[in-house]
């Protein structure tokens, strides 16, 4: 009996219906488990946002929150009122929009990779959120008002 023969004798229980709710159950499952590593859930319950702030609008600068990398998933606001984050709508079970006020974040770190600039930002919640150094541009006008 071939490979393919094989393949296509092997059958999903439940059929297609069977597979569509085995694939929805997966995808909650392991978007939930990364909004809890990520600690957004810790950030939520102080800086949840009611709306999004007028401000520079960038995607795909936040590099990391908490243990999980972000791969272009969030999108960040640098508004007078502070950094709003929000995710992309298939990511944002346990992640609603934050809006974090400049005075919960201060720089931790600095790192170079060749032209590439990241920096770690500390917040009040104990979670650290990394972003790109077009991000931290967007953002020191900001910083040193406080």
């Amino acid at each position: 009996m071939a490979l393919a023969e094989t393949a296509r004798d092997v059958e999903f229980p439940g059929g297609s219906l069977g597979f569509l709710v085995y694939f929805v159950a997966l995808w909650v499952g392991v978007t939930a488990l990364l909004g809890v590593l990520s600690g957004w859930p810790t950030l939520a319950k102080q800086f949840r946002a009611a709306a999004r702030p007028s401000g520079t609008r960038l995607i795909g600068h936040v590099f990391r929150i908490g243990l999980v990398p972000e791969g272009r998933v969030t999108g960040l606001v640098v508004a007078a009122q502070g950094l709003y984050l929000w995710t992309l709508w298939p990511f944002r079970l346990l992640r609603p929009p934050l809006l974090i006020p400049w005075t919960a974040l201060q720089v931790r770190r600095e790192r170079r990779i060749l032209w590439w600039r990241r920096f770690t930002f500390g917040t009040s919640a104990g979670v650290d959120i990394v972003l790109s150094g077009k991000a931290y541009d967007a953002i020191r006008p900001f910083l040193t008002r406080r």
